[in-house]
């Protein structure tokens, strides 16, 4: 995770090898549920829900970005 005044940056390494889903526990950031964020290179956007971030078909390397609204 990478934050700046301007926008957030997710980054999700997948080593696992298989398309197999993954929840990350987000909760100790303080981001609001809602939060969305979009992925670099198309494909769908994730959002915040009760503390988790979830990736249902995740790439080897996922990187996802918010811009924070001013």
């Amino acid at each position: 995770v990478r934050s700046t005044p301007e926008e957030r940056i997710l980054v999700v390494l997948n080593r696992a090898g298989a398309s197999k889903a993954i929840q990350l526990d987000i909760d100790d950031l303080g981001w609001p549920d809602g939060l969305q964020f979009s992925r670099f290179g198309g494909g769908p956007a994730v959002e915040v829900n009760q503390g988790k971030i979830s990736i249902a078909d995740p790439r080897e390397v996922n990187i996802y970005w918010n811009r924070v609204k001013q």
